[in-house]
């Protein structure tokens, strides 16, 4: 006689400090945070959390039972990028961005105007 042994799906719960971000587990899509519980299998899984402007996390876990697993996603650095044409003319395109929106943009004259915030010049 043969018995066939039913796994039971166990309850994951992930939760990230940010909404939005992509959700892969196994390299399989399962939505933008916030999410709703999931039911997986017992087994182990590789979750993957990413969003732009912030460093993906990626973790290997043993679901055996029900689990929560919390995801502190970090800020990637912001950056600067100076233009200069040939008019002189200088621009500046700030990728400062809070919650994946730029918060600033700002152009320079020849003469090196200041920033709209924080008193820096910017001279070629």
């Amino acid at each position: 006689m043969l018995v066939k042994l039913q796994l039971k799906p166990k309850p994951l719960i992930i939760k990230v400090n940010v909404d939005g971000a992509v959700v892969f587990i196994n390299n399989k899509y399962y939505g933008l945070t916030p999410l709703k519980k999931l039911k997986l299998l017992p087994g182990f899984y590789t979750v993957q959390v990413k969003k732009d402007g912030y460093f993906p996390f990626e973790r290997q876990i043993d679901l055996q039972q029900a689990k929560t697993l919390r995801v502190k996603l970090l800020p990637k650095p912001n950056k600067l990028i100076i233009n200069k044409n040939i008019n002189m003319a200088v621009s500046v395109a700030s990728t400062l961005t809070e919650h994946n929106n730029p918060v600033s943009s700002v152009a320079f004259s020849p003469k090196g105007d200041l920033f709209a915030s924080g008193g820096q010049t910017v001279k070629l």
